[in-house]
């Protein structure tokens, strides 16, 4: 080979030996670079990892402070039952599965009547510290709870003085409703309000009953006289003493029985029967006669028979002057609202559908859900607590950390 030929080949294997190396040192740079970038991508990928982690413990830990909320939540509503049903459990007398039974009552109770279990427990202990019949508890809460939120009567008010016209007029649990809706009524269409209504007959009750007067003409005599505009109390007090001196003199006889007759337009012997069989209608029959007499002869009368007290005087004349437009629609708005018992479901249903009742029965039902929850909870409460204590504890860093983050 010639010197000139060798040369030659001598350049081409040195040309091709740069090429390699070349494309050589390429994939290394290109390898290099491909690394760093993978490098880069698990660290990235790291750092998402413990980042994940943090978040879930974070996570974790704040989901673990809710559930230990809603646990307390729910032990906090069992212990507050458990305190309210102990109420009923005092004053009643019942065994152990007429306790559950009733227990489950009041509880179902709140869930369509916008009062709370707890108060709703507070009308059957009532109910059992006045003497309300097991068996009638809780048809008596009920009625006594739809009073509370269909009159200016709290339900509370409403418990005591039925309990004690209960006692006095020999209610029995198929009258509640009867008696409420007799109230709705009469508060809806006179010019009186059912507190007053309540007040009254809760005062003239007794003597009502002593003259064999029914339940709704109490309620009807009641509203009468809270239509005079006569205060509560007086007026009370003044209707037993009117049903009770004409009682008497009924039944004693003598010059005080011919006035009173004689002003019924009547005789003494027939006045005496007819007051022996509807007191009602006799006492009505005087005041149409009395409302016939001029102001003098009134004051006479009255004072012949011993009705002559001031506060007495003006609840007389009052009924006597207003008769056909107060005492009387009032006696047939009661009967009638006896008769049909529906006054107070209508109203309680004008009530319930309100946006804020429909509000306090979801809280009503959601509670009654914490008390299911917490009674099955409070046996195991005290190692329960410890253990999401001591979480919470070893993990308070973490739970600072996410509270500051938040606040960013």
């Amino acid at each position: 080979m010639t010197l000139a030929k060798l040369l030659v080949a001598i350049g081409a294997t040195t040309s091709a030996y740069h090429r390699a190396m070349a494309r050589v040192r390429g994939d290394l740079d290109a390898t290099e670079r491909r690394a760093h970038r993978f490098g880069k991508t698990f660290r990235t990928a790291g750092d998402g990892l413990r980042a994940f982690a943090r978040n879930a413990l974070l996570i974790a830990t704040v989901g673990v402070i809710a559930l230990s909320g809603a646990l307390a939540g729910s032990v906090k509503a069992a212990v507050a039952w458990e305190d309210a049903f102990a109420g009923v459990r005092k004053t009643v007398e019942a065994s152990e599965p007429e306790f559950r039974a009733l227990e489950r009552g009041i509880r179902d109770l709140a869930t369509t009547i916008p009062i709370t279990a707890a108060e709703l427990a507070g009308l059957a202990e009532t109910a059992g510290a006045l003497g309300i019949a097991k068996e009638n508890i809780l048809e008596f809460t009920r009625v006594t709870a739809l009073i509370g939120i269909t009159t200016d009567v709290a339900a509370q008010d409403a418990a005591t003085a039925l309990g004690q016209l209960s006692n006095v007029l020999g209610l029995t649990g198929a009258d509640y409703e009867r008696f409420a809706s007799t109230l709705v009524d009469l508060g809806n269409k006179g010019a009186s309000t059912e507190s007053q209504i309540l007040g009254i007959a809760s005062r003239a009750g007794a003597a009502a009953k002593l003259l064999d007067l029914s339940t709704s003409a109490t309620l009807g005599w009641s509203s009468a006289v809270a239509s005079l505009g006569i205060e509560v109390e007086a007026g009370g007090s003044s209707l037993q003493t009117f049903f009770l001196r004409t009682a008497k003199i009924a039944g004693k006889g003598g010059s005080k029985l011919t006035v009173l007759a004689k002003i019924a337009g009547t005789t003494a012997k027939k006045f005496k029967t007819a007051f022996g069989k509807d007191a009602n209608g006799a006492l009505v029959m005087f005041l149409r006669g009395l409302g016939k007499l001029d102001k003098a002869q009134r004051i006479l009368a009255l004072d012949e028979l011993g009705l002559d007290d001031i506060r007495l005087t003006r609840t007389i004349l009052g009924l006597a002057d207003s008769l056909d437009r107060n005492l009387v629609p009032s006696l047939e708005t009661a009967n009638a609202a006896w008769e049909k018992n529906n006054a107070l479901q209508v109203e309680a249903a004008k009530r319930i559908a309100t946006a804020k009742s429909q509000w306090q029965l979801l809280k009503n039902t959601l509670y009654d859900i914490g008390i299911t929850l917490g009674t099955v909870l409070l046996p195991r409460l005290t190692p329960l607590i410890t253990k999401l204590r001591d979480f919470i504890t070893r993990h308070q860093p973490q739970i600072e950390n996410f509270a500051i983050r938040l606040g960013r």
